[in-house]
């Protein structure tokens, strides 16, 4: 439901961005005939390969057709067709450079699909997944695999606007791994990750023997408790859930984890330090409204005075905001 949601209320800056879906099965087909329900008004374009059933007001295109309409964001609607989906946008941006979000239908692979065999998993207790150049081996025990709609935009722009050669950074909830795993092959880095989930970590540690060029320490930690104070980084990002950072009932009780990280961040901070965050502004709860998230950054220097807020600005694409901080 958070997908029809963002669908139907997209971000306010990003009103002027352009959705379609991607279809490959017949599960996607019918949870479409789902959506179309909610676009009472206008065309709702789908990208596919296949022939497909005519719906009223659903309009087929080829995949080169999301470069041809300039389409920002691309809904992969359930997970059966998640992995031929994402195979065909990945040919697509290789072959033409052309950036756009990918919303992944669930982030989480439920462990019945693994039952059901239609996702193999290895006697080791791991599902092997592609994320970019990187074969990410996901843990069963954790299930999460990279969530193509937080992190490609958001992996990109940390790429070509804060990431540097040599610089420590920090992947802060680093879930499988893949944010930080994925700016690592892309840039000559120093990465850290830290993770409160022991299976996320086992992940990790399982993704960096597959590909040897990855390197990093990994800490099992809440928040920075383990984390040895000897630590520096130069860059510290986080997209804590991979569905959103935020809005999620019970990710984040009483914002226990941001406050234990906004308190402690300035300790692990090398002198011009930067923390570079997203937080979703999609409204669930009532108490995790925009304006609690607005109040809670409007007096952020006066609660953290060893931080300084930068800006807060829309992830083209998403409904995502981009929070930049840095070291007093």
């Amino acid at each position: 439901m958070h997908l029809l949601c963002s669908l139907r209320f997209p971000y306010p800056h990003d009103s002027s961005e352009r959705y379609c879906l991607a279809a490959e099965s017949k599960e996607d087909w019918e949870m479409i005939r789902q959506f179309k329900k909610y676009f009472k008004t206008g065309e709702l374009f789908v990208v596919s390969s296949q022939n497909t059933p005519a719906i009223q007001g659903v309009t087929v295109i080829p995949y080169a057709g999301i470069v041809d309409k300039e389409f920002r964001t691309v809904v992969i609607p359930t997970s059966v067709g998640e992995v031929t989906i994402e195979n065909k946008l990945r040919k697509l941006n290789e072959d033409t450079g052309y950036l756009f979000s990918i919303w992944d239908p669930h982030n989480y692979l439920k462990t019945c699909y693994i039952l059901e065999g239609r996702v193999k998993s290895f006697p080791e207790g791991f599902v092997p997944h592609r994320y970019g150049d990187i074969e990410l081996w996901v843990s069963m025990g954790n299930i999460i695999l990279s969530s193509y709609y937080a992190n490609w935009v958001y992996a990109n722009y940390l790429l070509a606007n804060e990431i540097k050669d040599g610089m420590s950074v920090l992947d802060m909830w680093a879930g499988s791994g893949s944010l930080g795993s994925f700016c690592e092959s892309r840039s000559s880095i120093f990465i850290s990750f830290v993770d409160i989930n022991y299976f996320a970590i086992l992940s990790m540690k399982k993704t960096m023997e597959i590909n040897l060029a990855l390197k990093g320490e990994v800490w099992l930690s809440d928040v920075f408790g383990n984390v040895p104070e000897t630590e520096k980084f130069d860059l510290i990002c986080s997209r804590k859930n991979p569905t959103n950072f935020i809005t999620i009932g019970g990710r984040d009780n009483e914002w226990s984890s941001h406050i234990s990280f906004f308190t402690n961040a300035s300790r692990y901070l090398n002198e011009n330090g930067k923390i570079c965050i997203v937080e979703s502004i999609c409204n669930v709860k009532k108490k995790h409204s925009d304006e609690f998230v607005e109040n809670f950054y409007r007096n952020f220097d006066k609660v953290y005075p060893e931080l300084t807020l930068v800006s807060i600005k829309p992830l083209s694409g998403t409904f995502l905001s981009m929070i930049t901080i840095v070291k007093r």
